[in-house]
């Protein structure tokens, strides 16, 4: 007798993103199909759409439970400048930490509500600063771009042992942050 009807009886989102996560993890985000889900959780593939309409929406579902746990406005500090670039360190470490979910980040189509809800929060902050919309959504991007650029380009500054890796990216997300908020 297989364990597959007790597996599908304690299939959820849950367990089903857990699985995401690891493959994402193991194998990078670009393997995580739901025919190598399904295979892993020791069910068929229509046990996993029950759960989620396609591959999208779990890949946001995926994207939100990382972004939440990075919880890169999770803080408390006051001035505008201060938080911006804490926030920004905060996503920098993400994104390194989780460097194998980066491809997710590009793909607006997938940013799921806790993604939304931080580049909200982002404008929001901007906005009450004083920046136009049309301005705190350009800076956001500047901001954004070269976090990804940073990130990606990471050994080039680990690799240096003089290097403060913290200071250099909150020196340069500052020229950023007062070059385009004048």
């Amino acid at each position: 007798m297989t364990d597959k009807p007790r597996q599908k009886r304690n299939l959820n989102r849950e367990r089903i993103l857990d699985a995401a996560m690891q493959i994402g993890h193991r194998e990078g985000v670009a393997c995580i199909t739901i025919r190598k889900l399904a295979q892993d959780l020791g069910v068929t593939p229509m046990a996993i759409y029950r759960h989620y309409k396609d591959k999208s929406e779990l890949l946001s579902a995926l994207l939100d439970a990382y972004i939440l746990e990075a919880d890169v406005a999770g803080h408390d500090k006051q001035d505008w400048q201060e938080w911006a670039l804490e926030t920004c360190w905060r996503m920098y470490q993400a994104i390194g930490t989780h460097s194998d979910f980066l491809p997710l980040l590009a793909n607006t189509r997938i940013l799921g509500k806790a993604a939304w809800d931080v580049v909200q929060q982002f404008l929001d902050t901007l906005q009450s600063a004083g920046l136009e919309e049309q301005e705190a959504r350009k800076l956001f991007q500047a901001l954004v771009n070269y976090l990804i650029g940073a990130a990606t380009t990471r050994q080039i500054i680990v690799d240096d042992e003089n290097a403060d890796e913290e200071k250099e990216l909150r020196e340069g997300l500052a020229h950023i942050l007062q070059a385009m908020s004048m």
